[in-house]
């Protein structure tokens, strides 16, 4: 469905494009005149305007110097990015077709479509955080062309499927009379402005607690980040998500209790949590009246001590429920089992128990009397409703990841409480889009500078072999490589 209104969406901004194509035929010397041109993913616009910017700002030689420098690294580094590359992909394309369950949560590439892969309303932070990561690539081959001589012809910004970039055009002739190594810096210098752009936003956001503390108090929750696909818990009342978990029946989630398995591994006899789940009703109200009992004439006995006693027909909202008497008790004072209704169950409740005896006067203890056990996930106050999970402890946690977030809360009314969690996904994303641009541009793929620089590397590595040959050798890889790419991001588009 998603993919079907991205179509749609996609093929409105194709028309679009075209009745402002058409329309501005007639008076196209304003687009010419301006350096717009209109295109069929979009619009872009150029200038030469900045030919001498880029040189007046590498004139100084400390500056060349430490450019100098810098740039070198930059060639080291994206030898380093080569291998990594081409681990992201490898675990993307292993994530996609093996073992979704067995990565979740996991560094893999994935691409930004609107609607698809990413929510409509991301759109506010992937354009302009896509638009400064390129900005910042493009600096840097900018810088380093300067430092070797090399002028800037053009510069200009591109929509591309409702994403902006930015551009800078080189001339060939120049680059092709360069030494490789030179040549080479200049082609890795945009893979390294963009790592150290990842660096810089993660400082940011692995300071911005502390950066909050003068204004905001903070503490730290228990997020899901996962639902594996096609369990229970992702249902309509299941989990989202994003959604906040507060505890697990009633162990609450805290970071000191190392992680969310340590709630469902606490001693029984500290009645947090045991074999079955316990809830004490008040005795003055009439079981089958108030929760609609449906017991079935046939009471089914398992091994194990456990019993069905529910009809069919109501097994996707009831459960067996048996009464679980003192300790001291020989006689039972109500019904000894009843199939309720679950959720009524758990919203009626005034608590858990092991037995009657921690129940309060008046009140009984029933426990789940099924061979699955019954968790409640309790949920922060934007969750309209507590989750239910039946089931065994190991399948509850393969059914989801969570992670633990810092939520912040303003000491002072007028500063707004948004600031600190707006900022916070500003810098992972500016750190994660740009280290993936990065690898990307590194990895040898038509589109991508890693072409040009696989090709610049040949001729070092093999200038003794006949050009020829090399650009042979260059473009096997590169064909090579740009199918695996596709073949990645296509089982991300099907999965």
């Amino acid at each position: 469905m998603n993919v079907l209104l991205f179509i749609f969406f996609f093929l409105c901004f194709q028309f679009l494009l075209f009745l402002v194509a058409t329309k501005t035929q007639s008076g196209s010397s304003w687009t010419s005149r301006n350096n717009i041109n209109i295109h069929a993913f979009g619009i872009s616009w150029q200038t030469t305007k900045f030919q001498g910017f880029f040189e007046a700002l590498t004139n100084e030689v400390n500056t060349r110097r430490f450019l100098l420098h810098w740039f070198r690294l930059g060639t080291l580094l994206t030898a380093f990015l080569i291998p990594c590359a081409l681990y992201f992909l490898l675990s993307t394309l292993y994530y996609h077709i093996k073992s979704h369950e067995d990565h979740a949560g996991g560094l893999i590439f994935e691409p930004v479509i609107p609607g698809v892969t990413a929510p409509w309303h991301s759109v506010i932070y992937f354009a302009p955080i896509l638009l400064l990561g390129s900005f910042v690539h493009e600096l840097g081959h900018a810088l380093a062309a300067s430092v070797e001589g090399i002028s800037v012809e053009k510069v200009g910004i591109v929509t591309i499927l409702f994403l902006p970039a930015t551009w800078v055009q080189l001339s060939p002739l120049h680059m092709q009379s360069l030494y490789p190594w030179k040549r080479l810096r200049i082609l890795c210098a945009g893979v390294l402005h963009n790592v150290a752009l990842s660096f810089v936003a993660l400082l940011f956001y692995l300071t911005l607690p502390h950066v909050m503390l003068p204004f905001y108090s903070s503490h730290e929750v228990a997020t899901v980040v996962h639902i594996k696909e096609g369990s229970v818990l992702s249902g309509e009342k299941g989990l989202q998500p994003g959604d906040i978990l507060l505890g697990v029946n009633n162990c609450t989630l805290t970071p000191d209790a190392l992680k969310f398995q340590a709630c469902l591994e606490l001693p029984m006899g500290q009645h947090i949590i045991s074999l079955y789940i316990q809830f004490s009703f008040n005795r003055e109200k009439k079981l089958w009246e108030t929760f609609d009992c449906t017991i079935s004439d046939d009471v089914v006995i398992h091994e194990g001590d456990w019993l069905k006693c529910c009809r069919k027909e109501v097994y996707h909202t009831h459960l067996c429920f048996e009464y679980k008497p003192k300790k001291e008790q020989m006689v039972l004072e109500t019904v000894p089992y009843a199939c309720l209704p679950i959720r009524k169950v758990v919203a009626s409740s005034s608590g858990f128990c092991s037995d009657s005896s921690d129940c309060s006067e008046g009140s009984f203890c029933f426990h789940s009397a099924e061979n699955d056990s019954l968790f409640v996930l309790w949920m922060n106050q934007s969750h309209s409703w507590n989750v239910l999970f039946l089931g065994s402890k190991d399948g509850l946690l393969s059914s989801f990841t969570i992670r633990w977030e810092q939520i912040y809360i303003p000491l002072y009314s007028v500063i707004p409480s948004a600031i600190p969690d707006v900022l916070g996904k500003v810098f992972y994303y500016v750190c994660s889009i740009s280290c993936a641009l990065a690898l990307l541009n590194a990895f040898p793929c038509f589109w991508f500078d890693g072409q040009h620089i696989l090709s610049t590397a040949c001729d070092i590595v093999f200038s003794g072999i006949h050009l020829e040959k090399r650009l042979r050798i260059s473009r096997a890889i590169t064909v090579g490589a740009t199918a695996f790419l596709i073949l990645s991001l296509v089982s991300t588009l099907i999965s």
